[in-house]
């Protein structure tokens, strides 16, 4: 997807992918955060689909559903070296 999407269609995509991901995943995620996602998706009309085959980056979502799923990871999923990580790929180091 190349076009810019609403928040609402981009949690659309997060929710989905999030239903395909592991439970020791999911279960690190804070349940009123969840819930914010089930509520924003609720919201979309569209109807995202997961090739199970492709790697998530590989995956027909659009940017800003990327970018909620990334700030989600890092948030509430990776630990401490991930995120050092992560934070040095971020900021181009």
């Amino acid at each position: 997807m190349e076009n810019q999407i609403s928040l609402d269609d981009a949690f659309k995509e997060v929710y989905t992918v999030l239903t395909f991901s592991d439970k020791d995943i999911t279960s690190k995620i804070p349940d009123e955060v969840l819930r914010s996602i089930v509520e924003h998706a609720s919201n979309s009309s569209i109807e995202p689909r997961i090739d199970m085959e492709k790697d998530l980056l590989d995956q027909d979502i659009s940017e800003e559903g990327k970018d909620l799923l990334s700030i989600i990871y890092y948030s509430f999923v990776c630990n401490e070296e991930e995120k050092k990580n992560l934070f040095k790929i971020w900021s181009g180091m």
